[in-house]
Order: structure tokens, then sequence, then C-alpha cells
């Protein structure tokens, strides 16, 4: 089956792709979490926080059309969980209406799923996972990352295999009998999965695996990078600075 890939631009030769993974996970979570604190009415915040990720888009040289696809699917989710707030009759004040906290949380969420995106579309996912193990992450949480971006198209296949035999058994069958058969594909596929997985494990643990994620790539940060990165953190911290004397 063919799949597309989280990290499918990850091997292009840009400043970013070369970056650390520590440090691009870092400023990443810094990004976001400026993000997030952001006044829901504070437009002009946002519109620079848009710019600065657009100029990081434009220097990491991956397609805008891949980085537009991959963070309009999530959209549609946050919309709908959302959406309460526009009925919201509660007596707020006008900044903190419900439409404009509608606003704010659907901007929030996309420019931080531009910003994760891009994250995890410069860097290879063993690396992400190397940098999440030196910043000492629980590595419970590591092995939990790295199994679920391995083995979820092996999954998605096992389904599909499954699903295109169901289709060929049950032609002119009626609407139980297909519930009836859809059930029992859900049985197959999670008792399939657990014995897949009993499989990788007593063969990862015949071959001395210890929960240790290694890479034939060796990760350093240089001097250069720490500076690159701070000036990012020093941008955005200007950003919130100057954004919220002007709304003063």
């Amino acid at each position: 089956m063919k799949h597309s890939y989280l990290d499918r631009y990850s091997n292009l030769n840009s400043p970013i792709h070369r970056a650390d993974p520590r440090l691009k996970i870092l400023v990443a979570l810094f990004f976001v979490l400026s993000i997030l604190l952001t006044n829901s009415g504070n437009l002009l915040e946002f519109a620079l926080y848009g710019l600065i990720i657009a100029s990081l888009v434009i220097i990491s040289r991956i397609p805008p059309l891949f980085i537009l696809k991959r963070s309009l699917m999530i959209i549609p989710f946050i919309v709908l969980i959302s959406l309460f707030l526009l009925f919201d009759r509660t007596g707020l004040s006008a900044e903190y209406s419900g439409k404009v906290l509608f606003r704010g949380i659907v901007i929030k969420s996309y420019l931080a799923i531009v910003m994760l995106t891009l994250l995890s579309s410069t860097s290879t996912f063993p690396s992400l996972l190397q940098g999440l193990q030196r910043l000492k992450i629980s590595k419970v949480f590591i092995l939990l990352l790295s199994f679920m971006y391995r083995y979820i198209f092996i999954l998605v296949d096992e389904a599909m295999r499954i699903t295109r035999g169901k289709r060929s058994r049950e032609f002119g069958a009626g609407k139980w009998r297909q519930i009836k058969s859809t059930a029992s594909l859900i049985g197959i596929l999670f008792i399939r999965t657990y014995e897949r997985g009993e499989r990788v494990y007593s063969a990862m643990c015949s071959r001395g695996f210890d929960g240790t994620i290694r890479t034939l790539n060796t990760i350093r940060l240089r001097m250069a990078e720490i500076l690159v990165g701070f000036a990012l953190v020093t941008i955005i911290i200007l950003v919130k600075i100057f954004t919220h004397s002007h709304a003063l």
C-alpha cells in the first residue's frame, strides 16, 4: 500500500532541516505556548505569528500546499468542538464574547497545528524521538510514539485487506448483514493487532532491545544553532510585548 508519511519532506537540505532536533522541539513548544496564551481578540499578534511561521515555511523549502493540506485536516474537528461557543449567551463582555472566543480558538489551533506540522516535516521521525530522548522525556512515551508511527501503516494495510475481503463477500447483502460483518471485521482486526504485537515484542526481546532509541546519525548542538534559536525566541517575546503595548 502507498502511504503519505508524516516526514515526507524531512530529507530536504535547509537550515531548519539541519538544525538539532532538541532545539527545534524546544523552540516549537515555546512558540505553541506563546500562541495559546495570546488573547483571543488580539488579531495583530496572531497576524505577526502567522508571518513568522510563513517565513519559516519558506526557509524550510517545504511546499506550502503540503503544509496547508496537512494542517486543514484537523481544523474541522476543532471547529466542531468549539462550535458551541457561538451560542454562548452568558452575558460575557464584548472582548470575551462567544464569537471572539470561537475565532480565537480556531486561529490558535490552526497556527499551532501548522507549527507542529512544520516541526514533523523538517525532521525525520527517528531524529525527533532521539531528540525527545536526549531531553529526558519519559521512555514509555517515546516508545509509544515509536511503535505508533512504525506500525500504524501496517495496521492500515491489514484493515484495508480485511475490508476488501468483506466487500467481495457481501455483494447484494442487506444492511443488517453488512453491520454484522463490520462488527466481525473490527473484532478480527483487534485480534490480529494483538497477535502481531506479541510477535513483535518477542522478536525485539530476542534481539536485546532495552527501550533505547538508537540511530546511525548522532545529533550535535552547534553554537550557531543556539544563537538562531535564541533570536527566534527573542522575536516571539518582542511580538508579544509589542502587541500588548499596542493594545493598551
